[in-house]
């Protein structure tokens, strides 16, 4: 919890929407245990279980990450929030490139991993996060701009509204 407060918080202060550092900042820091899990497996000549590791916990995070707040959140606001697909869908697309990406090249080499393989996967990484940076932040493609402040629930991170003039 304190994380996605101080991601948020540092993403106000320097002005980076919250999307950006959700894809960014969170998901790296939410899945460097993760990947150090996986290096110490695959240094164990445990291949299977870091791709198993990897794999297992994307459908975690997407089913029961995503599920349990929604199944325990949404009843009390109205029991839907509405998303902005002009950001969900680019994402959704990519993920699914990544898939295709990931199947094919294991696939081609034999269902083998290969350090080639792990270059690809950071390359790929590399220029996501570019995409991310330049585009979605700095060049502003989607035309996001910073959430309101939200009273009820303690989110003071940008100023207030000036006051009503007379």
């Amino acid at each position: 919890w304190y994380m996605v407060e101080w991601a948020h918080s540092i993403g106000c202060i320097l002005n980076i929407p919250s999307m950006v550092m959700g894809v960014t900042v969170l998901a790296a820091g939410t899945s460097i245990p993760d990947a150090m899990s996986s290096i110490v497996v695959a240094k164990q000549g445990m291949g299977d279980m870091a791709v198993a590791n990897a794999v297992g916990s994307n459908v975690f995070d997407i089913w029961l990450g995503l599920g349990l707040p929604w199944l325990i959140y949404l009843p009390f606001v109205g029991g839907y929030q509405e998303l902005d697909t002009q950001t969900l869908v680019p994402n959704m697309l990519i993920l699914f490139g990544v898939l295709l990406l990931y199947i094919s090249t294991i696939i081609s080499a034999g269902w083998k991993l290969t350090a080639q393989m792990g270059k690809i996967y950071m390359f790929g990484y590399l220029i996501y996060a570019i995409y991310m940076i330049a585009f979605v932040w700095n060049l502003n493609v989607y035309n996001i701009s910073p959430p309101p402040p939200d009273h009820d629930h303690g989110d003071h991170h940008y100023p207030p509204p000036p006051p009503p003039t007379k």
